[in-house]
């Protein structure tokens, strides 16, 4: 699951077996898992890569896909007071909008990206991945639109028991407006 440094994590894991650290019978279950899934997807019986899909990759429809799940799993604040007005959509058309945050522009389609070719061409979009008071309240925004999230991870690198937002994500999303 480390593709850059495999040979220090096979032997972290060896040795953590070794020391009791990791009982065997976490590896056991995690590798039945993993050949549970492997045999009912026929692996085994067809190891090879079937190069007709190639073709799908990346295809309309899985785009789709991925923009459903983006949609189900992004969480929407809203600083400010409570109205009667609905905040979404914002309007296409204003004189400036500021996107900012860590998330913003980072991987494939990015919301800046889709944020730039939804609006006016009149709108001005300015974009910080880190945010001060200073530039916020001389640019004058209509809007302000902070992407966070957590930092890209595998397995249980990314395992938390606590539900809070890394760095600098709290810090940008509590700058004065």
């Amino acid at each position: 699951m480390v593709a850059m440094n495999y040979t220090k994590f096979i032997n972290g894991l060896t040795s953590q077996v070794k020391k009791n650290i990791i009982p065997m019978s976490i590896i056991d279950d995690a590798v039945k898992r993993i050949l549970r899934v492997k045999f009912a997807m026929g692996l085994f019986e067809d190891p090879l890569v079937n190069k007709s899909l190639v073709d799908q990759l990346g295809s309309q429809e899985h785009r789709e896909l991925a923009r459903e799940a983006v949609k189900n799993s992004l969480v929407l604040l809203k600083n400010g007071e409570l109205t009667d007005e609905p905040l979404l959509p914002l309007p296409k058309k204003s004189s400036k909008k500021l996107v900012a945050g860590s998330h913003a522009d980072n991987l494939g389609t990015t919301i800046l990206t889709a944020i730039k070719n939804i609006i006016d061409p009149q709108t001005e979009v300015l974009y910080e991945e880190n945010l001060n008071s200073n530039y916020v309240k001389s640019n004058n925004f209509s809007y302000s639109i902070v992407v966070v999230g957590e930092h890209q991870y595998a397995e249980t690198f990314g395992d938390s028991l606590n539900l809070t937002i890394p760095e600098p994500g709290p810090s940008i999303i509590c700058v004065e407006l």
